[in-house]
């Protein structure tokens, strides 16, 4: 795939380098988490670690492949967390990492954690409550929550 300059420069306005070395989009944001971009002519939205796989390695996603998170941040872009793999293989990183959900069993890992993937605490103050869409109680950085509307506030400007 050809990269242009106006991609580039999009790309970059919209990220941000954490003290843990991810680099984090904070543009448009899915429901779980990770970044979107819209490319080429007609505006076709992918995924912006899809997207930051094609600026900086050069190499195509081949049919049947998907870029991976090797850091498990959603929202990371950085290529060198990245990895090309099959579905399998990212199901089988995250078995081996112990994040994956089976048989209906969740594993208790993200209750346990104290911060959000920016660093933020997980404290009475920082901490909201959501429904998903399967009606499982998720919580959130409010923090995270509040710059994220405040950058697509400034981006809609």
């Amino acid at each position: 795939m050809t990269v242009d300059y106006k991609l580039i420069e999009f790309f970059w306005a919209r990220v941000v380098k954490i003290e843990n070395g991810c680099w984090i989009w904070r543009g448009r944001i899915t429901g779980r988490g990770y970044g979107t971009i819209k490319i080429g002519e007609h505006g076709k939205e992918i995924l912006a670690h899809r997207a930051s796989w094609m600026i900086h390695t050069d190499k195509p996603i081949e049919t049947g492949m998907i870029v991976c998170h090797k850091c498990d941040t959603s929202a990371c872009v950085r290529p060198d967390h990245l990895f090309c793999g099959t579905q399998s293989d990212n199901i089988k990183d995250a078995i081996n990492k112990k994040r994956f959900h089976q048989l209906g069993v969740h594993l208790p890992k993200n209750n346990l954690k104290t911060r959000c993937p920016h660093g933020h605490a997980y404290d009475a103050q920082n901490t909201g409550v959501s429904i998903n869409p399967h009606g499982a109680k998720v919580r959130y950085c409010r923090m995270c929550h509040k710059l994220r509307a405040r950058q697509q506030r400034e981006l809609a400007k």
